[in-house]
């Protein structure tokens, strides 16, 4: 992880999400890139006026935000830039130009997440880009990550090479890697793949696995981080079951609305 996107709105789970991605820059010695996007219904001449204006205050506020980072990130290069388009596009778009390989950004907790879901910019961001996506709660703060849970589910993931970024963040780190299988209970428990499958990535002594038998896979994975104190929760998001039951069965998107922990989603 050597470049890492960071979308801005100024707003208080923004500012957080920045000083996170400041401290954890620092450790991993990656370079930073702070976005900002703003749309507008239509062109008019009013319009360009108060365009001419918002650009300016974004300017300054992003100026602002880039001497903070740089000073908690210490050595790490820091770029930015106020963009015009449709936010969760303009994420994806960019992080292809500055050939980003991490994409964080704040979210606010909440218990009706249906509400959060249907304007969330984190969501949409997640659809729209194949990079790994860390979300970070308004309620984290930065703290050395020494554990980390892997939660994985009944849906083995296709490819291990989306594992890759966890793998990288586990040699910068020299954390702990603790993998909860959780069985919903609708089939027989079978670890045994995931057991294969992470152990040809990771090595036998390198990962503990633990499993539970919990119909509700949300709150199987918060009881447990809590458990064992971790520091950042590691999901796999699976393309073909996203749009089905988005509100009803989508793990990740709950789990993400649901901590006051790091949450890093990788893409298979």
């Amino acid at each position: 992880m050597e470049k890492i996107l960071i979308p801005t709105d100024f707003s208080k789970t923004a500012e957080n999400a920045l000083t996170y991605s400041a401290h954890l820059a620092k450790m991993l010695e990656a370079d930073l890139h702070l976005l900002h996007t703003y749309e507008l219904p239509r062109k008019t001449a009013l319009l360009i006026s108060i365009e001419r204006h918002l650009v300016g205050e974004a300017q300054k506020d992003i100026s602002e935000e880039s001497a903070r980072v740089a000073a908690i990130s210490g050595m790490s290069r820091v770029s930015s830039h106020v963009r015009r388009g449709y936010n969760d596009e303009l994420i994806a778009s960019e992080a292809d130009k500055m050939g980003s390989d991490l994409i964080i950004m704040g979210t606010k907790g909440a218990s009706g997440f249906k509400e959060v879901f249907l304007g969330s910019n984190t969501v949409r961001a997640i659809k729209r880009t194949d990079m790994p996506v860390m979300v970070i709660p308004t309620e984290a703060t930065y703290k050395p990550i020494e554990k980390i849970l892997l939660a994985v589910d009944d849906i083995f993931f296709g490819k291990p090479e989306c594992l890759v970024p966890l793998k990288k963040l586990l040699e910068k780190t020299e954390a702990q890697l603790i993998v909860l299988h959780v069985n919903k209970g609708d089939k027989d428990p079978s670890p045994t793949p995931y057991q294969t499958l992470l152990t040809e990535q990771f090595g036998a002594d390198n990962y503990e696995f633990h499993e539970v038998d919990n119909p509700n896979i949300g709150e199987a994975v918060m009881d447990f981080s809590y458990k064992i104190n971790a520091d950042l929760i590691c999901m796999i998001h699976h393309y073909r079951n996203f749009l089905d039951g988005l509100f009803k069965s989508s793990t990740t998107y709950k789990t993400a609305f649901h901590t006051d922990l790091p949450l890093l989603v990788l893409k298979d």
